[in-house]
């Protein structure tokens, strides 16, 4: 991980989300994640690629096929402007959870609650891209008592709370 926690190397992030380099490898050969690479041809992995990797773990460990995660977020485009990314992504999770939210009323109780989870974990994914696009890695707000609030209304910014 570099000096400012934004981007990690292939190990760091393996041994961060406690899964094996083939797992990470394989994410990206079937374009789930696109990480940068240096002038050196080594992947470096953003944050973004780390909160999009915990959200493809979880699916896969509720059972979703690649293509089932492939429609629920959707590919990154490789866009090297992360800002840009982060915004794209944000898009297209709002419109799948919206898509999800109106579908699921016409589903049986069980698969309502599998919708459920889903919109839930979609959101959880929001918000954290969010505090990325913010430019606030979590590690160093939670160090400097910076907490972030995340409404129905949208994101809010950080409060810092006063010191004892």
């Amino acid at each position: 991980m570099d000096k400012t926690g934004s981007h990690f190397t292939l190990s760091d992030l393996a041994q961060a989300l406690d899964v094996k380099k083939s797992h990470i490898r394989f994410c990206e050969q079937n374009g789930l994640i696109a990480p940068r690479t240096t002038r050196l041809n080594r992947r470096v992995y953003s944050r973004y690629d780390r909160e999009r990797l915990k959200l493809i773990f979880r699916f896969v460990l509720l059972g979703y096929s690649k293509e089932q995660i492939i429609e629920m977020i959707g590919l990154p485009d490789g866009n090297p402007d992360e800002n840009d990314r982060l915004v794209q992504e944000i898009t297209y999770i709002e419109a799948k959870i919206a898509a999800l939210e109106t579908q699921k009323d016409s589903l049986s109780f069980t698969k309502q609650t599998c919708v459920i989870s889903e919109i839930k974990m979609l959101r959880e994914y929001i918000s954290n891209v969010r505090t990325i696009k913010a430019g606030v890695d979590e590690e160093s707000s939670e160090k400097a008592g910076i907490k972030f609030e995340v409404e129905a209304d949208g994101f809010h910014e950080p409060k810092q709370h006063p010191v004892k």
